[in-house]
């Protein structure tokens, strides 16, 4: 009796495309594809036309397309500019915005009242004598901790 051995792996030797009619530039080729030995039911190709992407499935009958997805390639522009493009806080408008970017001077004027010199003096004399009480309690023996 005979014994067959087969190999545990494979090594491609096509540098490709293992399926090379995936892909078509318009639908009347990828229609001419239906008389290709080749075709198999579900068997998955798109069509590339004017950056617009269409993927298709083979029906099981392998006679016919099911459109799947229609996606538009790519961003043509992002704020009026082209390219590789790259935005900074100066590119985005603020005009009919809800949520805007503030100034620290903005920020500023929003701690503004009659008495916040009394308020900001009285939270500095606090926060002081807080940290000397602190102080006391931690140095024990000449020892901070």
């Amino acid at each position: 009796m005979a014994n067959l051995s087969l190999p545990v792996a494979f090594d491609r030797i096509f540098k490709g495309p293992l399926d090379s009619s995936l892909i078509f530039n318009s639908l009347l080729e990828m229609n001419d594809y239906l008389s290709n030995e080749a075709r198999y039911a579900g068997q998955i190709v798109s069509i590339v036309d004017n950056n617009v992407v269409q993927i298709y499935q083979l029906n099981a009958t392998e006679d016919g397309w099911n459109q799947i997805l229609t996606a538009e390639s790519g961003v043509t522009s992002v704020n009026n500019e082209t390219g590789d493009v790259t935005l900074d806080a100066d590119d985005i408008g603020t005009s009919g915005t809800t949520n805007q970017f503030v100034t620290q001077a903005q920020l500023d004027e929003l701690h503004t009242h009659s008495n916040k010199a009394i308020l900001d003096g009285t939270e500095e004399s606090f926060t002081t004598a807080l940290k000397n009480q602190i102080g006391v309690q931690t140095n024990i023996d000449g020892g901070t901790f």
